[in-house]
């Protein structure tokens, strides 16, 4: 139906019930109200209201944005940040009135969709969201879009891996000895080639591989 919602538990029933919040914007009550039969003084209000031409008010949670957006806000612009959800129009405001600030504005623009994790719970080995809905290979990974790198795989003619040891806190193993200010650029899949590992010398001053010299 396309309409963003919120399913919620009434703890408070014998039964399990649910609840769902539906946000007031971007014609949610709408959507529900020509596909969804709703009953009760509920429909009444719902109907009164589109009938006049606007949306039932409340709140668009939904729509509004990481607090870590209000975060970078307050330290590049006269934005107060009181560790509230900035609303998308408010970011496309701001992004103008600071120069088009590309990071504000490709937040504003965005579509994505943020909710807090509610519970995680462990449900045994199932497909992974990315893998079972068709057509859909990307994911979000702290606020990143990521992409689901098996079809990358499966058609790329070289793929290759580069380990830095000393990044995550490792001076020393015992099958390449003292690996300080070292890198291995492994390569797992060559269709024209061999595979297997090359040593790098990492400059951390260039933040760059070079060539190993022992």
């Amino acid at each position: 139906l396309g309409v963003i919602q919120s399913p919620c538990w009434n703890t408070k029933s014998t039964r399990p019930m649910y609840r769902i919040a539906v946000p007031c914007s971007h014609g949610n009550h709408s959507r529900v109200l020509e596909s969804i039969p709703v009953i009760g003084k509920r429909k009444k209000a719902l109907a009164l209201g589109l009938k006049q031409g606007k949306e039932i008010s409340g709140s668009d949670w939904h729509f509004s944005l990481p607090k870590s957006v209000s975060t970078y806000a307050s330290s590049v612009a006269s934005w107060r940040d009181q560790g509230k959800r900035m609303k998308r129009n408010q970011c496309l405001k701001l992004a103008t009135q600071e120069k088009n600030n590309h990071l504000l504005k490709m937040w504003g623009n965005s579509d994505v969709i943020w909710d807090s994790v509610i519970s995680v719970k462990q449900i045994g080995k199932h497909q992974t969201y990315d893998l079972s809905v068709e057509g859909v290979a990307s994911f979000i990974v702290e606020g990143v879009v990521t992409h689901n790198s098996g079809a990358i795989e499966q058609v790329a003619d070289v793929v290759g891996f580069i380990h830095r040891p000393e990044y995550y806190g490792t001076t020393y193993c015992e099958e390449y000895g003292d690996v300080t200010g070292k890198a291995f650029l492994f390569i797992d899949k060559d269709r024209n080639g061999p595979t297997g590992e090359v040593e790098l010398y990492w400059n951390k001053n260039l933040a760059c591989f070079e060539e190993y010299a022992p």
